[in-house]
């Protein structure tokens, strides 16, 4: 009788360590799960970020390329008039020089 004490007290042992074993696995399951689960759900919201962020982006653009194409006509006509003032200038001086010219050759 005392033998099958023991057994039944080892069993129950070795019963308890078994179901231990088998919680720790399951908790260690459920935590791997669960970073897991952690990992995929911050992608997602990575990528709802970039996508949001992209849209943003495109949208400010779409909105400041009229601004950006007065600024660019504003530059092309101040660069016409300054090419039509430097060819004035170029004209007045060639025409300076033309008059001097002839003035010296006159007066020889």
């Amino acid at each position: 009788m005392k033998d099958d004490v023991i057994r039944q007290i080892k069993t129950a042992e070795e019963q308890a360590e078994q179901r231990l074993r088998d919680t720790r696995e399951q908790a260690d399951k459920i935590i791997h799960d669960a970073r897991h689960q952690a990992v995929e759900l911050r992608m997602e919201i990575l990528e709802t970020a970039r996508n949001e962020a992209k849209r943003i982006f495109e949208q400010g653009m779409a909105e400041l390329e009229p601004e950006l194409e007065l600024v660019r006509q504003e530059f092309e006509k101040e660069i016409a008039q300054d090419s039509a003032q430097a060819q004035k200038t170029f004209d007045d001086v060639v025409d300076f020089v033309v008059k001097k010219f002839q003035e010296r050759l006159g007066s020889e």
